[in-house]
């Protein structure tokens, strides 16, 4: 059967590059129909994210704004000064998720996917579960483990009682269910696989595998936008997920129990000196 659930390809764009302690400044995500791999209805979205400003960021253990970041996204300090907050951009994301999964099932859910997904999907743990996931951090100087290890329950509840504590900057709850629990679709990695073997691979980047497909850039679209690479990273997807179904159809996948790798003697040996020993 063909894939019944829709895609969504996000990205973010961030004020500095650490996505352990950044801030997004901006939200774009593509919806696409699983089955005709074209952009659905009211598929596309963005959004500008106000940020905690630098003067704020340190009781949160946020990074503060690093203007190479910014130059690189293009995005201005000003432009975020009448930017909707993070919780109201969250809140109409999920919305809009939910919107392309009426079944209750999460397991109908989106799949969340995009170039190098795994960067973003750190940004969206540290929005449901906060920077610090519930942990009480503190951000006084670091006490040494050896002598942590040796309080108490109740003196290393004591210790944290003392010293003054990172708050969490979002938090806004645990909501992962709006997405597929167990897939995710990353053109990073399914570049990698294809390309490793040709001559011109150089990196995996968004830009060179644009580059590879022959894909030419646009001087009068930006570079590094987040709808720009949510979109572009949209188009690759669905390539590759043209490109798999078209291989279904004209390769034969059956084995004849042969392995590339020797699995079955492989394992007779391993297993044959296991139960030796």
């Amino acid at each position: 059967m063909v894939c019944q659930n829709k895609i969504c390809v996000l990205d973010f764009e961030t004020d500095s590059l650490d996505n352990n302690f950044n801030q997004p400044v901006s939200i774009a995500a593509v919806m696409i129909d699983g089955r005709s791999l074209k952009i659905c209805e009211n598929g596309i979205f963005y959004s500008l994210i106000s940020r905690i400003p630098d003067s704020e960021v340190e009781k949160y253990g946020l990074s503060k704004l690093d203007p190479k970041s910014m130059s690189i996204n293009g995005i201005r300090e000003s432009d975020l000064e009448s930017a909707p907050p993070l919780k109201l951009v969250w809140t109409n994301f999920i919305n809009w998720v939910k919107y392309f999964n009426p079944k209750p099932s999460k397991w109908d859910g989106p799949i969340l996917s995009g170039h190098n997904h795994k960067y973003d999907r750190k940004i969206i743990e540290r929005i449901m579960y906060g920077t610090h996931y519930g942990l009480k951090i503190s951000n006084q100087k670091s006490i040494q483990y050896a002598r942590f290890s040796k309080m108490t329950t109740e003196e290393q509840k004591d210790y944290f009682a003392r010293t003054a504590t990172l708050q969490e900057p979002w938090k806004l709850g645990p909501q992962s269910e709006f997405f597929h629990p167990g897939l995710y679709l990353d053109s990073q990695d399914y570049s990698h696989i294809l390309f490793e073997n040709t001559r011109n691979y150089r990196s995996i980047s968004l830009s060179n595998v644009k580059s590879l497909l022959g894909f030419k850039d646009d001087a009068e679209i930006d570079e590094h936008h987040a709808l720009v690479d949510t979109m572009w990273s949209a188009e690759i997807i669905v390539r590759y997920i043209s490109l798999m179904r078209q291989v279904l159809k004209d390769v034969d996948f059956e084995t004849q129990n042969k392995t590339h790798l020797d699995v079955h003697q492989q394992l007779k040996n391993i297993l044959q000196n296991e139960k030796e020993d």
